[in-house]
């Protein structure tokens, strides 16, 4: 921000009075300028340093004016202004802001490329080099199209006014350059001789001081805001990348993955007072034991499903564990061990409850509806938006809200793949919603760059060059 903030200081003078040359309005300039160096900030990163910076800044200040023009419905066609203005006797028709007025005229009757050219070396003081590299054309291109625009000035009139000092300010620009008629010059002279303000006035110009900037001005204002509403946005997109990658590593290395049954993983003893344990192996990096009670009987079936995770197999082994299934001496009917790759629960202890077949414990399945319904519901709005691609803020309001259901898809798709069956749906469902948050900020924040870089690629397009 820094390095920027001292091309704002250096750059501002040239780049103001180059604008206020092609506007002849200083509120105009100012919200010019502050968008010239809005845009180079923007783009600094692809400033290749093929010109001179003053140059780079220049082009996209006349580039901003122009489009200012365009969407103001203020073009002026250079092939529409006279070729010639009728300047005699000025003195005696004219009112000292009429004959300001007509030396302005003077400049900007000229043709392209004589007008800039004659602008930029009057009133933003660029060098013939720069002005050069700003036409893309070599220093001795500047210096001849300079002269020739200073030699039609001088064919387009000549000016004979009233000696005072708001005339003779506005000649210094002028006469400092060497551009003025013989009589004009010695008129100027002459009323410098007793006129100390006007000579003060040209001193400024010799000397060529920068216009003291205030840190705290409006451009530098806007140029702050806008550098930090872009790092903002892109810390919080970076940060909503980061949560996304946390959290798919997490489900990936704490996914349970349901283990099937084997007497080395999983076996129940009886105690002496009535106690039921279930011991778990090594191997086994979590449990969980389900308990419904049975109708009609005093008693309850338990279910036990065992499981591992990548993340416990990176690390060394677990501790054996050992569970007490009715610390309270409740009694057991049943415990069964349910997984997700076998095709019927196994019983490990006490009575089976259907004689002739076996208890298939199924995993759950909303999630697939969820999946269903949002994904429904996003390609809804998807026609929504082609249908109200002519309304744009309709279809904006549509985009933000397409983001929602999609952002859960995406978010499913993360979690569980394609296989939205699941033992273990509610801690799969938590996950899926803690993810989506991210998702859907990361969705807004990138089609919001998208459209700020389609917009400022359009502009671009239609820049006059």
């Amino acid at each position: 921000m820094n390095d920027f903030e001292e091309i704002y200081h250096t750059y501002f003078r040239a780049v103001y009075l180059y604008v206020k040359s092609l506007a002849y309005n200083e509120q105009i300039a100012e919200e010019i300028t502050s968008e010239t160096f809005i845009k180079a900030m923007q783009s600094i990163d692809t400033f290749n340093g093929t010109c001179d910076i003053p140059v780079w800044l220049c082009q996209i200040a006349k580039n901003s004016y122009f489009s200012y023009l365009r969407k103001n419905n203020k073009m002026i066609l250079v092939d529409e202004l006279p070729e010639k203005i009728d300047t005699l006797n000025i003195e005696r028709s004219m009112q000292e802001k009429e004959t300001s007025m007509k030396i302005h005229q003077l400049i900007h009757a000229l043709n392209e490329p004589y007008k800039e050219v004659f602008s930029l070396r009057i009133f933003s003081e660029l060098s013939f080099k720069q002005i050069g590299a700003l036409f893309q054309k070599s220093e001795n291109w500047a210096c001849v199209t300079y002269h020739r625009a200073r030699k039609k000035s001088k064919r387009n009139g000549e000016l004979k006014m009233k000696t005072n000092c708001s005339i003779i300010q506005d000649l210094l620009p002028l006469y400092k350059e060497e551009i003025v008629s013989p009589e004009t010059k010695t008129l100027v002279e002459e009323h410098l001789q007793t006129c100390r303000s006007c000579q003060n006035e040209l001193d400024e110009m010799t000397i060529s001081e920068a216009i003291p900037m205030d840190i705290n001005s409006y451009g530098l204002k806007k140029v702050k805001a806008t550098l930090m509403k872009n790092k903002l946005t892109t810390v919080l997109f970076a940060t909503m990348l980061a949560f996304i990658c946390s959290i798919v590593i997490i489900n990936v290395l704490t996914k349970p993955r349901p283990i099937p049954y084997s007497d080395t993983i999983v076996s129940i003893t009886e105690q002496e007072n009535g106690e039921i344990l279930v011991h778990f192996s090594e191997n086994v990096s979590g449990f969980q034991i389900d308990q419904s009670l049975v109708e009609n009987k005093k008693g309850a079936i338990y279910s036990v499903t065992a499981w591992r995770t990548l993340g416990s197999q990176l690390l060394n082994k677990q501790a054996t564990k050992t569970i007490v299934l009715n610390p309270n001496d409740e009694p057991v009917t049943s415990v069964y061990y349910v997984s997700e790759n076998q095709i019927n629960d196994v019983l490990l202890f006490g009575e089976k409850m259907i004689d002739n077949g076996g208890i298939v414990t199924l995993p759950r399945f909303f999630l697939t509806y969820y999946f269903l319904i949002t994904a429904t519901l996003s390609a809804i709005l998807f026609l929504f938006i082609l249908v109200t691609r002519k309304t744009k803020k309709i279809q904006t309001v549509i985009r933000y809200l397409f983001f929602a259901p999609l952002s859960y898809v995406l978010s499913t798709l993360c979690i569980k793949g394609v296989h939205f069956a699941s033992l273990f749906a509610m801690r799969d469902l938590l996950l899926i919603l803690l993810i989506s948050v991210p998702i859907y900020v990361t969705c807004v924040l990138s089609f919001d760059y998208y459209r700020y870089f389609k917009q400022n690629r359009l502009s671009s397009s239609k820049q006059v060059i």
